[in-house]
């Protein structure tokens, strides 16, 4: 929400930390909302995260993300499937003092992209298994190094896209629409379609064996097309 604690207000055409300018948005969630932005200084496209002042001054993504980059290079990243902020910034704003995290832009996430499929083929079918190896790749190199996902979902797993920095601003409205005014929906933690039980009825905190139990959830919809449960 967009109260003291909350989300920080952004405009269409904003100018985020002098070089960002805000183009469209590109979702929500419980603790932060994804901007499309310009980076006007390099000329490249970039998503901008910026999540709440109440979860920013958590510092659990920031302390993640600062041990990865610490440890791995991003070529290392790369190869594990996981993606790091390429850079944050600080943005004080009327709602408190929120975290903004800079990333590469990646492209439909993964139910999305399996509505895009009419027939099943052998590309379909090439393309499935590579996507779910994938997911299992980066959720054990994340538990490798002690670190729990807690969100395992489908519309977190995101597809990269080639050659976005090529294309002008109006293609990239030509491709998503123009922006639209909507009420603003989040719901915090992992949805009940992906939750280990004993996580959905709160008996326990999330751990490496829910986001197993979500990777499984996971595997099932990408292949069958619909979910578990």
């Amino acid at each position: 929400m967009y109260n003291l604690g909350g989300h920080h207000p952004v405009h269409l055409d904003d100018i985020l930390d002098g070089r960002f300018e805000v183009v469209h948005k590109l979702g929500n969630g419980g603790f932060g909302i994804v901007w499309l932005c310009r980076d006007i200084t390099l000329g490249k496209w970039r998503a901008v995260k910026i999540m709440t002042a109440d979860y920013s001054s958590r510092g659990v993504e920031e302390r993640i993300f600062d041990h990865l980059r610490s440890q791995f290079t991003t070529t290392d990243l790369d190869k594990h499937h996981i993606t790091v902020p390429l850079e944050q910034f600080w943005l004080e704003g009327p709602n408190g003092r929120h975290l903004c995290l800079v990333m590469p832009i990646l492209g439909m996430d993964i139910s999305n992209w399996r509505l895009t499929l009419r027939n099943v083929h052998e590309q379909m079918v090439t393309d499935t298994k590579r996507i779910c190896r994938q997911a299992i790749e980066a959720l054990r190199f994340l538990h490798e190094q002690g670190i729990c996902h807690g969100d395992f979902k489908p519309g977190n797993i995101l597809m990269k896209i080639k050659g976005i920095d090529d294309l002008s601003k109006e293609q990239l409205i030509e491709i998503m629409g123009e922006p639209e005014l909507i009420e603003v929906e989040t719901v915090s933690g992992v949805p009940t379609l992906y939750a280990a039980p004993e996580v959905m009825f709160r008996t326990t905190a999330p751990g490496t064996y829910s986001d197993i139990w979500s990777l499984a959830c996971l595997i099932y919809e990408i292949c069958a097309g619909d979910p578990l449960f």
